[in-house]
């Protein structure tokens, strides 16, 4: 099988690519990348694919209708988004752009190729999960959407363009709501490569709120061989046009007992560990999803991100010389003081 991949050198997409070489051979995957400051995997991905790596923009409709033209493929997986919820509330327009504009260019382009697509969404469509108690309720693939942020309402808006497509054009997609993911290559504007980093200096991390809000962890290659596996699936015809998929992790944890967790692998006392700053807008108090369909299908995540020797890995790569950006903190810590 062949392989177009956008976004396929940002932190999912790189895990993603590792996947696709490994199971088909270089010669089969291509990545269409526009290379911002996300496309952590970029040089990676350039000594695997070569000149099989293309610089270029989703919401450039020929840009993408030439990368199909060149790749041929037989599946399309579109990663393509911005996915930094905090810069999405500062930059709410570039975040719809790409998100939903830059979808609707992929699906047209892929239904007048007549080429299958899976869309990777994000289990944040469905907005805040209801809480029983401190229990949060998971939310199955047919629920409603209530996004509550431009990032998650951007990919809502792409799930959307994609099934017009699939109703107007005759696109043949599957749609993936993939929960939170943890590993390497991951941008350092987020929580763990930003607590990893802290901790791993003895500095505190900055945390919204009380650090309560609850989240549910994938591991990035699990992640990544769920898409592979759902791009496969629609490619056979082992799954109908139109599915929708939830990808969800193992473990359920607050931010707080995530950062505390690894400040205890890293030696630092739980009181020095974090610093509690304002709530950021619009913040989500739990997010949760059902991964029972998927299971069914055959696929399931395993690996617990509280597992020690996951947190030490997670401390190692990410070390005391990985970049800070707490751009999206600067607000909140001044309102704080």
């Amino acid at each position: 099988m062949r392989w177009l991949v956008t976004g396929g050198a940002g932190f999912i997409g790189q895990h993603v690519v590792q996947r696709l070489v490994r199971l088909h051979g270089a010669q089969n995957v291509h990545v269409l990348d526009a290379r911002t400051r996300a496309a952590t995997g970029w040089h990676a991905v350039s000594k695997t694919l070569g000149e099989q790596l293309w610089l270029g923009d989703v919401c450039l409709p020929d840009e993408v209708r030439v990368a199909i033209a060149e790749a041929q493929p037989d599946v399309v997986l579109h990663l393509a988004a911005q996915s930094h919820v905090d810069r999405s509330l500062r930059e709410p327009n570039e975040a719809m752009a790409v998100n939903a504009y830059g979808t609707q260019v992929v699906a047209t382009a892929c239904a007048a190729a007549d080429v299958p697509m899976v869309y990777c969404s994000t289990d944040e469509v469905y907005g805040p999960a209801l809480m029983l108690g401190r229990v949060p309720t998971a939310f199955g693939e047919q629920a409603k959407l209530y996004p509550s942020s431009p990032y998650s309402a951007g990919k809502a808006a792409g799930e959307l363009a994609v099934q017009a497509m699939g109703h107007s054009a005759g696109l043949r997609y599957a749609i993936t709501r993939g929960c939170n993911a943890w590993g390497t290559g991951q941008l350092a504007e987020k929580l763990l490569p930003i607590a990893c980093s802290l901790l791993n200096r003895g500095e505190p991390v900055p945390l919204h709120g009380g650090g309560q809000q609850l989240r549910q962890w994938v591991a990035a290659p699990e992640f990544a061989s769920a898409l592979v596996q759902v791009g496969t699936w629609l490619h056979d015809g082992d799954i109908t046009s139109g599915t929708l998929l939830n990808i969800a992790g193992p473990t359920v944890c607050s931010v707080s007992d995530l950062v505390l967790a690894l400040a205890e692998e890293a030696g630092v006392p739980a009181e020095q560990a974090v610093r509690y700053v304002t709530q950021r807008p619009g913040q989500d108090a739990a997010y949760c999803i059902d991964g029972t369909k998927l299971s069914e299908l055959g696929w399931q995540a395993e690996a617990d991100i509280l597992d020690p020797k996951h947190l030490r890995a997670m401390l190692a790569h990410y070390g005391s010389d990985t970049p800070v950006h707490l751009a999206p903190f600067v607000e909140a810590i001044h309102a704080s003081k």
